[in-house]
C-alpha cells in the first residue's frame, strides 16, 4: 500500500512541480514500503537486508518525508536538512553494531525510537512556525499526526531506558500494537490530506490566473465586471456610494514605437504599481484594456476620486522610467454612482470623462458631472 500511495504521488509532483514537497513524500512512502518488504522477508534473506538495511530504510522513509511535509507547508527546513545525514548514520550503526558486535534487539529498537522522536520533534517545531488558522484542517491534522508520533516514541525511549518498575506501573508495551495502528492509519490519511491540499491550491492559482492580468498583477476586465456586479448589489443593499476612475496612460503607443515593448511594458508596471498603492484596501484596481486601468472606490463620492486621482499623478510625475526622457502622463476620467444607475452606464460615463480629458489635451483630471 505504501508503495502504491508513494508512487501515485510521486507521479502527481510530475504534474504539479511548482508543488513543493510532494515529491519527498512520495519517496518517503516508497521507501516505507520497501522496507516493510524487507522486514516480512526475515529469516528468508540476510539479517544484513531484514534487519540493518530494512530499519535503516524506514527511517530514512520517515526523515524525507518529514522534510517533504516541511517543504509542502513552507515551514523552515534547514535544522531537518542538516540532521538527516547523521541520523541516518546513527541508525545504521546501531543497527549493524547490535546485530553484528553484540545482537541486542531492545538497543536496537531505542536507536530507532531515538531518530524517530529526534525528526518528528524537528518536524513539530517547523510546523508549529507556519501561521494558521483552525480552518487549515490539513495542516492541523498533519501536526497531529507528527504529535502522535512524537509521544508514541517518547514513552517507546522511556519504556527502555527507566527501570523495570515504571515501565510495569504504566503498563507502555500495551500501547504498541494499538499506537503503531493508529500511526499507519494516519500515514494512509495524510496522502489524502496531501493530495486535497494540493489539488485546493492548484484551483486557487488557475482562479486567480483566470481573474489576474498576467503582466501587472492587477485584475483583469473579466474579474472587473464580476467584482462590479457584486459592488453593485451592495450598494442596492445598503444604499451607499461609489466612485469610479478610469486612468489612461498618455502617449503610450509612442512610448513602444520609440523605445520598445520592453520599455512600454516597464511603463505599464510601475503605472500599475503606483494606482495600487495609492487605493485603500476595499478599492478595486483592474486593467480593462491596453494602456487603461478602471479604479473603483466604494464608500467615495467624486471628490475623493479627484484626491486619488491627483494623488497618482503627483506620484507618477516624480518616477524615473529609463529610457524615458521624462515621466509618463497620465489621463483621468470620473464618474459618480447616482441612484437607479446600473455599472455598465457608470463605467461609460467615466469613459466618456477621459474621452474629453484626453481630447482637451490630455494629462488632466475631468470629471462626467463637472463637464460643460
Amino acid at each position: 500500500m505504501y508503495l502504491c500511495f508513494g508512487v501515485a504521488l510521486i507521479m502527481f509532483s510530475w504534474q504539479h512541480k511548482s508543488e513543493r514537497g510532494i515529491r519527498e513524500i512520495g519517496i518517503g512512502e516508497v521507501l516505507m514500503g520497501l522496507g516493510c518488504i524487507l522486514i516480512a522477508l526475515r529469516g528468508s534473506i540476510a539479517d544484513f537486508l531484514s534487519i540493518v538495511v530494512a530499519n535503516s530504510t524506514i527511517y530514512a522513509s520517515v526523515a524525507i518525508l518529514s522534510l517533504g511535509i516541511l517543504r509542502f507547508y513552507r515551514a523552515p527546513e534547514r535544522l531537518l536538512v542538516y540532521a538527516i545525514a547523521p541520523l541516518i548514520a546513527l541508525c545504521c550503526f546501531g543497527h549493524a553494531f547490535y546485530t553484528y558486535a553484540d545482537d541486542n534487539v531492545t538497543i536496537r529498537i531505542l536507536f530507532f525510537a531515538l531518530c524517530v522522536f529526534a525528526t518528528s520533534a524537528i518536524t513539530l517545531r517547523g510546523l508549529f512556525s507556519v501561521a494558521s488558522d483552525q480552518r487549515n484542517v490539513g495542516l492541523q491534522l498533519v501536526r497531529g499526526l507528527f504529535f502522535s508520533v512524537f509521544l508514541y516514541y517518547s514513552f517507546k525511549i522511556l519504556s527502555i531506558s527507566l527501570p523495570d518498575s515504571f515501565t510495569n506501573t504504566f503498563n507502555l508495551t500495551q500501547v504498541d500494537t494499538p499506537a503503531l495502528v493508529f500511526i499507519n492509519l494516519q500515514l494512509f490519511l495524510l496522502t489524502a490530506v496531501i493530495v486535497w491540499t494540493a489539488t485546493d491550491r492548484i484551483q486557487r492559482k488557475l482562479v486567480r490566473l483566470s481573474q489576474v492580468d498576467p503582466l501587472t498583477g492587477t485584475l483583469n476586465r473579466r474579474a472587473l465586471e464580476d467584482r462590479l456586479q457584486q459592488e453593485f448589489e451592495r450598494l442596492e443593499r445598503y444604499h451607499g456610494k461609489m466612485a469610479l476612475v478610469m486612468a489612461d496612460l498618455d502617449y503610450f503607443k509612442r512610448i513602444n514605437d520609440l523605445h520598445g515593448h520592453a520599455t512600454g511594458d516597464k511603463a505599464l508596471i510601475v503605472f500599475a504599481n503606483t494606482l495600487q498603492s495609492r487605493a485603500r484596501s476595499a478599492d478595486i484596481v483592474a486593467r480593462y484594456g491596453g494602456e487603461e486601468f478602471v479604479i473603483v472606490l466604494p464608500e467615495s463620492d467624486s471628490d475623493a476620486a479627484r484626491k486619488y486621482a491627483s494623488d497618482v499623478a503627483q506620484s507618477l510625475s516624480s518616477t524615473h522610467i529609463p529610457p524615458l526622457e521624462s515621466p509618463p502622463t497620465v489621463s483621468f476620467g470620473i464618474s459618480e454612482h447616482k441612484p437607479g444607475q446600473n455599472w455598465e452606464k457608470l463605467l461609460d460615463e467615466a469613459d466618456d470623462a477621459l474621452y474629453t480629458a484626453k481630447r482637451a489635451g490630455r494629462n488632466r483630471i475631468v470629471v462626467q458631472s463637472e463637464k460643460v
